[in-house]
């Protein structure tokens, strides 16, 4: 599967940008074609392509037709979504404030992802989508990379 992801910066070692790059990574090893597309790209961008893994400043850099857009942000995800009319695209929400993260209502948005329950209720609500198209996936680690725990 060819799989575009989209992150607003990749800057820093924190937030979305960490959970964008090990999603990639994971989706990367299980042998999906994966592109992430950044208009603010940072030092993450070197540690994605020493893995294989295209990043790009412009969408339309974007070096293949994606099966499928993860989208995280709301711009990035409009400019992915104009960009690839019909492709279908999950749209992941981290927060309740930032404006960056307010999910777009759009018809190729097949399913919301909210980072928790009292965020899944917020989207639904606030935002009027019907329960079934927003599911909860929390936030994921790989215990193969990290298994021990602090005492």
């Amino acid at each position: 599967m060819k799989l575009l992801m989209t992150q607003r910066k990749l800057a820093e070692y924190a937030g979305t940008e960490i959970v964008t790059m090990e999603l990639a990574l994971a989706h990367r090893a299980r042998g999906h074609e994966i592109a992430v597309y950044c208009p603010r790209p940072g030092k993450l961008v070197d540690v994605l392509a020493s893995n294989g893994i295209a990043s790009v400043a412009s969408i339309a850099d974007v070096p293949w037709r994606p099966d499928l857009i993860h989208a995280h942000h709301r711009l990035p995800a409009l400019a992915a979504l104009a960009r690839f009319s019909g492709v279908p695209c999950v749209y992941m929400c981290h927060g309740l404030r930032p404006w960056v993260e307010s999910p777009p209502l759009h018809p190729q948005i097949a399913l919301y992802a909210a980072v928790s329950q009292k965020l899944a209720t917020h989207m639904a609500t606030r935002y009027g989508f019907a329960p079934d198209r927003v599911r909860v996936v929390n936030n994921g680690v790989d215990t193969n990379r990290f298994s021990r725990v602090r005492p």
